[in-house]
């Protein structure tokens, strides 16, 4: 939808595509949120001019104000994912530092024993 109008089993595709199919969306959660998204005026949607074989399809596109709050959102998650990646390569430092603690007490209780 970021790049063209798509109705709502395409947008399902392209998240699975992002690689998100290990966490399937529910088909009636993407249409409840792209309705929400609709009445906060985030998204527009209009139907299909082409034929399918059932009904005309709903498509939706970003509004100026989705697109901005989508570029904001990502702002966000950058955040999130820098801090995460912080608390990861500090808590991998604490755990190679107790490890190396553990190894240090462990040597020098043998050398006591050896030395006995």
């Amino acid at each position: 939808m970021h790049h063209h109008a798509a109705h709502g089993y395409a947008l399902i595709e392209g998240l699975n595509k992002l690689g998100l199919e290990a966490y399937p969306a529910d088909v009636s959660t993407v249409y409840r949120v792209l309705y929400d998204l609709e009445a906060a005026g985030m998204v527009t949607s209009t139907h299909e001019t082409e034929q399918t074989a059932g009904p005309p399809r709903r498509v939706y596109q970003l509004t100026e104000e989705g697109q901005a709050y989508l570029a904001s959102w990502v702002q966000e998650l950058e955040q999130t994912d820098r801090m995460l990646h912080r608390f990861l390569e500090a808590y991998q430092e604490h755990v190679e530092g107790d490890a190396a603690h553990t190894h240090n007490a462990t040597q020098n209780v043998i050398d006591q024993e050896g030395a006995q």
